[in-house]
């Protein structure tokens, strides 16, 4: 008699340990929960088109002359960029082999996506880098100047002269 009397209170103190621990753990993923709805309604999203405006506006003298990609199957096309990886995006690409110019604004749907279109976006940069690496020097300035960013879910490629002001255009546009 004495050892059910102790198993039952030994089965009741494992399930109060027990409860006590789930009722914590719902606390915290109640609180993790809030944490992220207050992150997610403080995160803007861009318009990436109006920010693609916007730099053609300053900068019409160096974009004058682009080419816009309208979809996301353009962008697979062009860059191997999945269209399931990207929630909204702006691009614009140069013809002219003496001045490359590409600016390419991306919003990932998700940190995996953002993972895999900056490799993308890197493969292309890449490839650009070596194009003119050995075709003109003087253009290779230019180049070496730009380069791939991530910032948040935002993948952008800029390739172009005085890309730190059309980058400044863009990180304010992101940053909202």
């Amino acid at each position: 008699m004495m050892k059910k009397v102790l198993a039952v209170m030994m089965m009741a103190m494992v399930m109060l340990c027990v409860a006590g621990c789930s009722e914590k753990n719902t606390d915290n993923t109640t609180e993790n929960a809030q944490n992220t709805n207050q992150t997610v309604s403080q995160t803007k999203t861009a318009d990436l088109k109006t920010v693609l405006s916007d730099i053609n506006t300053k900068y019409a003298d160096v974009t004058g002359n682009l080419r816009e990609l309208t979809d996301t199957t353009e962008l697979e096309k062009y860059y191997s960029v999945p269209a399931g990886a990207v929630k909204s995006f702006a691009a614009e690409i140069g013809s002219d082999t003496n001045a490359p110019v590409e600016i390419i604004l991306i919003e990932a749907n998700d940190s995996d996506s953002v993972t895999q279109i900056k490799q993308k976006l890197d493969m292309r940069y890449n490839s650009v880098y070596s194009i003119y690496a050995s075709y003109s020097a003087e253009q290779l300035d230019t180049v070496k100047a730009c380069k791939v960013e991530v910032n948040g879910n935002y993948v952008t490629l800029v390739i172009a002269p005085d890309y730190d002001g059309i980058m400044e255009i863009v990180n304010k546009a992101i940053a909202g």
